[in-house]
């Protein structure tokens, strides 16, 4: 209608605006590939109106969505080239010091995006910085979702770093936060995602030991209720990225707890549904993760042939992903399992190849 009324090749400030909200409802049903073309024609005339070198806070919004859509595809450096473009505007609109709602959420969604790289250094210091602003904003105790968010990303920061009784410290308050902003029996995806990293940080700090199996049992049971959350919200029959989450996660704490049968299935249930997201032949983050924890559990179950196509899937997806040189934390864990793999049927010549690709990528690590 708005076409209609200012003419098709017009570029108008609400025609902007619109693109940008469909860019931004596709987005939240998963569809981040129509989302960017949406986002992309609002960024395009956005800069039309207003000038291609003018810092204007519709063109830094745009240049945030662009951002927050390649991240979801798991294009994580264009994601932090547009999300930098983005900050760096809205410094300069306003102003360097200045504590901001919008500059805070690009600060987290900065670290959420080096995160994934696998820099945690950069990460953990737009998590302090976002954390920090939005407490000067709403207040020390006051809960709010950009808090909530700021605290999961520091949980996540933590876990990665293997220290995961912190991580649950981080996550805890992020959980009370979100149940006190949305009520504690809503159904939300927040809620369901603070229930996902929990589940993830009790089985990594509680580890195999059978004698906690209690306690084992909480990290399923809250990936289960993360579950439970996401198909409510999504609906049951729904390809989304937050319900491949969930899977991927149960898949993963099965193994850990030694039924390998039933982490098969549930990762199974996780890749296919990546690949109806994603499509068949995407180098993506989350697909090459389900390949290698397919490969993991059919180690586990004695088919090391089988775990060897899987491992080699991911390490090539990974490559494309990272790059074919980059010294990247799941490109040396595959690796390892890999040599290990070759190592279980003899073939000693390829687990050294391996052995030797793992080594001189330690050496990068260790630069």
């Amino acid at each position: 209608m708005q076409k209609t009324i200012y003419g098709y090749n017009t570029a108008h400030p609400d025609i902007a605006a619109s693109l940008n909200n469909i860019g931004s409802s596709l987005g939240k049903l998963g569809d981040n590939r129509k989302a960017i073309g949406y986002y992309i024609q609002s960024l395009s005339m956005r800069k039309i109106i207003y000038g291609h070198n003018t810092a204007h806070p519709d063109i830094a919004a745009s240049l945030s969505n662009v951002g927050s859509s390649r991240s979801e595809l798991g294009d994580y450096k264009k994601a932090n080239s547009y999300y930098e473009q983005s900050l760096s505007m809205m410094k300069t609109i306003y102003g360097d010091d200045t504590v901001h709602p919008d500059i805070a959420k690009l600060l987290s969604n900065l670290g959420s995006s080096w995160h994934k790289v696998g820099d945690y250094k950069k990460a953990i210091s737009y998590f302090q910085q976002s954390l920090s602003m939005m407490k000067t904003i709403y207040g020390d105790n006051t809960a709010h979702p950009d808090i909530a968010a700021s605290l999961n990303g520091l949980g996540s920061y933590w876990s990665n770093l293997g220290d995961y009784k912190k991580a649950i410290g981080y996550y805890q308050q992020s959980l009370s936060m979100q149940k006190t902003i949305y009520g504690g029996g809503t159904v939300h995806p927040d809620i369901a995602q603070s229930l996902n990293n929990l589940g993830l940080s009790w089985i990594n700090y509680l580890g195999l030991s059978w004698s906690r199996l209690g306690d084992d049992k909480k990290a399923i049971s809250y990936y289960q209720q993360a579950l439970s959350m996401m198909k409510t919200i999504y609906g049951g029959g729904t390809a989304h990225p937050d319900i491949v989450t969930s899977l991927r996660n149960l898949g993963s704490s099965w193994s850990k707890l030694g039924d390998h049968k039933k982490a098969v299935n549930y990762i199974e249930q996780s890749l296919s549904m990546q690949k109806t997201i994603y499509g068949d032949n995407p180098a993506h983050p989350d697909i090459a993760s389900s390949l290698h924890n397919l490969g993991l559990s059919w180690s586990n179950l004695g088919d090391n042939k089988k775990a060897i196509g899987y491992y080699e899937q991911s390490l090539s997806m990974r490559k494309t992903t990272y790059g074919d040189n980059t010294a990247h934390p799941d490109i040396a864990r595959t690796l390892y399992c890999l040599q290990l793999a070759w190592t279980n049927i003899g073939d000693h010549q390829r687990a050294m190849e391996y052995w030797q690709q793992l080594q001189n990528m330690q050496r990068a690590f260790d630069v």
